[in-house]
């Protein structure tokens, strides 16, 4: 694993292109692609994941595999890309008769836990503190705290009361940094005391994350902080 910051830990084999932005602290583990990808504060992505023009939110766990699946003009004679994208070497490289976005943005809130495979469509929106479960092809939007699985996924359960519910929406717990707190986690209710209580006496403040863009050149990790003036070099990493 490579500290490319202090609370920035990403792993050497890891793929970037396009704007790749994360929000510290974040961990990217093995074999990951991201692609003009925004990664939250206090995020992890576990090994295999293929994340293209994503924003992921804060608190969430990314499982082994997941992936972000491009989209087919299936209402074209041809689904193939060769007619809005020139994929194969002369002479068989015609420029692209019409523009087809294969890659939508694709939204994923906070406190997301997406199971180990789970292939989304590209750009859908996923809820916060929503469950996708191991190996599911997720085809729609998901309901912030419902628990989804399957192929294609469904509604499974919700994960919490509608009480609940709405206490979490309204006090938006992950925007504090909860790490070392005394915060009884097991029991959702009490631990919504006593963050709100936390909240109420100055205990706990908004946690303001420092966010870089890192870029990868000839092997070298390079990374700038996004309020930076871009005219800086961006720092070796």
């Amino acid at each position: 694993m490579k500290n490319l910051h202090h609370s920035l830990k990403i792993h050497p084999t890891t793929r970037m292109s396009g704007d790749v932005i994360f929000d510290a602290p974040f961990l990217l583990h093995s074999g990951c692609l991201v692609t003009d990808f925004h990664g939250g504060a206090f995020s992890y992505m576990s090994p295999g994941c293929f994340l293209a023009k994503t924003l992921v939110g804060r608190y969430c766990s990314i499982g082994n595999g997941v992936s972000i699946l491009t989209q087919h003009p299936v209402g074209s004679l041809t689904t193939s890309p060769f007619a809005y994208d020139t994929i194969f070497a002369a002479p068989f490289d015609a420029p692209p008769q019409y523009a087809f976005e294969y890659l939508a943005h694709t939204h994923i809130g906070n406190d997301v836990w997406i199971g180990a495979d789970a292939q989304i469509k590209t750009g859908i929106t996923i809820g916060d503190g929503a469950v996708i479960g191991a190996g599911s092809v997720v085809t729609k939007d998901v309901a912030p705290f419902s628990i989804v699985g399957g192929v294609a996924a469904k509604l499974l359960r919700m994960r919490f009361s509608d009480d609940i519910i709405e206490r979490i929406q309204k006090l938006q717990w992950w925007n504090y940094n909860l790490i070392g707190q005394q915060v009884d986690f097991r029991d959702p209710a009490a631990a919504l005391d006593n963050i709100e209580a936390m909240i109420e006496s100055g205990a706990l403040q908004p946690y303001v994350a420092e966010s870089y863009r890192v870029h990868i050149e000839n092997g070298q990790y390079f990374l700038r902080p996004v309020n930076s003036d871009a005219s800086q070099p961006a720092q070796k990493a």
